[in-house]
């Protein structure tokens, strides 16, 4: 949408009509290693069948087959990836705001003798 060679706009303000950073005309993104792709194939094909594990097991998991990588390597490649570790999140036992709450029947009853309560 920018056009370097315009004879009467610049860059610059060809770019804050656009509502641009400048930069970002200018970014070229870095390729990707061809490493990087083979380990994203493993650790993807790891995944599909083992959605449960994280980092550190994924990286056990490819140090064994052979690949000498780092926890934040492989990190770093679950994240670009998306992937992440499926697992209970906390604060899970908090009700719903909009769930009824029931009432405790037996507040204020004494219970003196077995079997009282049925």
């Amino acid at each position: 949408m920018v056009d370097f060679h315009h004879p009467e706009l610049s860059v610059n303000l060809q770019c804050r009509l656009l509502g641009l950073n400048r930069s970002t005309v200018y970014y070229r993104p870095v390729r990707e290693y061809s490493t990087d792709l083979t380990l994203k194939g493993l650790i993807d094909r790891e995944y599909t069948r083992h959605p449960f594990l994280g980092y550190r097991k994924m990286t056990d998991f490819l140090q064994k087959q052979g690949y000498k990588i780092n926890g934040k390597r492989v990190r770093r490649l679950m994240r670009e990836m998306g992937i992440q570790a499926v697992y209970p999140k906390p604060r899970l036992s908090i009700p719903d705001k909009q769930h009824k709450k029931f009432p405790y029947l037996l507040k204020g009853m004494e219970i003196t003798r077995v079997n009282q309560v049925w």
